[in-house]
């Protein structure tokens, strides 16, 4: 369930609150953010319509700017 993950994750990074701190629509993609953590880190969960064998045609460029942030 990935909404336990996110659970689990959010209590490891400190984050200060179960809700997103933004929600944003790019594209086809819904993003909900959890950028006020005690690690410093953004958490971020991308959805998009559909299931997998429906990947949004924007999906490829979400990906790619997420690889260019990681340190």
């Amino acid at each position: 369930d990935v909404f336990e993950g996110l659970h689990l994750w959010r209590r490891v990074n400190g984050c200060r609150s179960a809700a997103p701190d933004s929600m944003v629509v790019e594209g086809q993609t819904w993003l909900r953010r959890w950028t006020r953590c005690d690690s410093g880190r953004t958490l971020t969960l991308a959805l998009h319509p559909g299931d997998h064998d429906d990947v949004p045609t924007d999906w490829a460029q979400h990906v790619i700017r997420w690889f260019g942030k990681l340190k």
